[in-house]
């Protein structure tokens, strides 16, 4: 796997969407994954007329979902199922993608090895959700 370069993620971080608390190396690896898989172009989940590489990784722009500084809502904010021992690697039909997902931000830079460079945003889950099915709340980032 090409190396991703993941600011604003420290080394002990952990992070808590719903009942479950995910690891450092859960959250980096799923953005590496998902980065990867956004700059070939390439998808996991099902597909359809929306996401026809697949449903995953996808932008995610809403306003509501206010992160830090580097995280602005728009079509640079990806996300990608996060799942424990991951990264979610469904295939093209799978369409059992849990809760929860990593939030991370890129601005098509490039370290000097020419490896991405991102930046983490945090977490959503549909896990408790006030809204319902569909609605998303952010994860806790320790």
């Amino acid at each position: 796997m090409t190396p991703v370069n993941v600011k604003d993620l420290a080394k002990d971080a952990t992070m808590t969407c719903g009942s479950t608390t995910f690891s450092w190396k859960d959250i980096l690896q799923t953005i590496s994954w998902g980065e990867i898989l956004e700059r070939e172009n390439l998808g996991r989940g099902a597909k359809s007329d929306l996401w026809p590489t697949g449903r995953f990784p996808h932008s995610n722009d809403e306003a509501r979902h206010v992160f830090n500084g580097n995280c602005p809502a728009d079509g640079n904010r990806m996300t990608y199922p996060l799942i424990k021992d991951g990264p979610y690697n469904g295939g093209p039909r799978n369409k059992k993608w849990g809760d929860h997902r990593v939030v991370w931000y890129s601005k098509g830079e490039e370290a000097a090895d020419a490896n991405p460079i991102v930046y983490f945003c945090g977490g959503l889950t549909h896990e408790d959700a006030p809204g319902g099915t569909g609605d998303l709340k952010m994860c806790t980032v320790n």
